[in-house]
C-alpha cells in the first residue's frame, strides 16, 4: 500500500510539474521532446515494443516487410508520447492554441455544426484527447466517458484539464444512464470504442483485423434507445498541426437495430481508419488479450489468454 501511495504521489507531482512546464515550450520544442522520449521508450521498454510488433503481425501478417512493421511501431510510440505531451500543451495552455493548430476537415466540420443527438465513436488513433478539446472549443456540447485511473489524484487532475473548455466527463460506472439522458436532450456523446469490454461488462466479440476481440456495445445500445446517429471520428497528426476527420454516419436501420451487428460495423470503421494511418494507432495496447472459446489460439499474439 505504501509503495502504491509513494508511486501515485510521485506521479501526480510529475504530472503537475509537466502541466506547468510543457505549455511554456514552443511548438517545435514539444515535438522534439516527443520524438526523443518515444525513441527512448521504444528502445528501453522491451515488453511494450514486443507487444506492438506482435499486434502488427496480427493485422498485417506477411503482407508487409519486417522493416515496415518496425517503422509502424516506432511511429506508434511517437504518437503515443505526443498524445500525452500535446494534451498538456493544449489543455493547460492558452485557449487560442486549439483554434490555431487543430484544423477541421470538411467532414468533421459538418459534424460540429450538425444538430440532434450524436454518438462520436473513436479509438486510440492519432490524438484522441484533442478531439474533445477541439469540439468543445468550438462550442459543441460534449459528454465523454472516462474509465477511472487507479490513482485518484491523477485521475481528477486529468479530468479537470479535459473539462477546461466545458467538456462533461462521466465516470464509466453508471455512465450509460447519464449519457443516454444527454442524447435525449440532443447532445453529443464521445465513446473510445477500441477497448477490451468483455460480454459480462456489456461487450461482444467482433471481428477485428481477422481475429475476434471484445468491444463495447454501448454506442449501438444508445443508438437503439435514442435514435442518435453514430459517426466514426479521429484526429490525425500532421507534424506541427492536427486535423480532425469524420467518416460518414453508420447506416442504421429505422427499427430492429441489432446491437451486435452495429458493433461489428463500428469495429470495421475503426479498422478502416487504422489502415489509412497505421502508425498512429496504439499498437502497444493488448487488443487481442482474450481468446474466446472455439477460436484458433495459435493465431493470437503471445500475451493472449483463454477467455474464462
Amino acid at each position: 500500500m505504501k509503495r502504491h501511495y509513494l508511486r501515485d504521489t510521485a506521479g501526480f507531482a510529475a504530472l503537475s510539474g509537466a502541466s506547468r512546464l510543457i505549455p511554456l515550450l514552443p511548438r517545435s520544442a514539444v515535438q522534439r521532446l516527443s520524438r526523443w522520449l518515444a525513441a527512448l521508450i521504444y528502445k528501453r521498454r522491451h515488453k511494450l515494443r514486443r507487444r506492438a510488433l506482435a499486434n502488427i503481425d496480427v493485422a498485417f501478417g506477411q503482407t508487409i516487410s519486417s522493416a515496415r512493421k518496425a517503422a509502424i511501431a516506432r511511429e506508434s510510440f511517437e504518437t503515443m508520447v505526443s498524445t500525452g505531451l500535446d494534451f498538456l500543451w493544449f489543455a493547460a495552455g492558452p485557449p487560442g492554441r486549439i483554434r490555431r493548430y487543430v484544423k477541421f476537415h470538411p467532414s468533421f466540420a459538418q459534424v460540429i455544426v450538425s444538430s440532434g443527438p450524436l454518438i462520436a465513436v473513436t479509438g486510440h488513433i492519432g490524438n484522441w484527447e484533442l478531439l474533445g478539446l477541439a469540439a468543445t472549443a468550438y462550442g459543441r456540447s460534449l459528454w465523454s466517458i472516462a474509465a477511472p485511473l487507479s490513482a485518484p489524484a491523477i485521475d481528477s487532475f486529468l479530468n479537470r484539464l479535459r473539462a477546461r473548455n466545458g467538456m462533461n466527463i462521466v465516470p464509466a460506472k453508471g455512465a450509460a444512464r447519464v449519457v443516454e439522458a444527454a442524447l435525449r436532450r440532443g447532445e453529443t456523446v464521445a465513446v473510445l470504442a477500441d477497448q477490451n469490454t468483455m460480454p459480462r461488462q456489456g461487450g461482444v466479440f467482433v471481428d477485428f483485423f481477422g481475429l475476434p476481440a471484445p468491444m463495447s456495445r454501448l454506442p449501438a445500445v444508445l443508438a437503439a434507445r435514442t435514435g442518435a446517429r453514430i459517426v466514426p471520428v479521429w484526429c490525425a497528426s500532421g507534424g506541427e498541426f492536427y486535423t480532425a476527420h469524420a467518416l460518414p454516419d453508420l447506416d442504421l436501420p429505422a427499427t430492429g437495430l441489432d446491437t451486435a451487428a452495429i458493433t461489428q460495423r463500428v469495429a470495421g470503421a475503426l479498422q478502416q481508419i487504422i489502415m489509412q494511418m497505421p502508425g498512429q494507432w496504439l499498437w502497444a495496447y493488448s487488443r487481442w488479450r482474450y481468446i474466446p472459446k472455439g477460436a484458433a489460439a495459435a493465431r493470437y499474439p503471445f500475451y493472449a489468454q483463454p477467455c474464462k
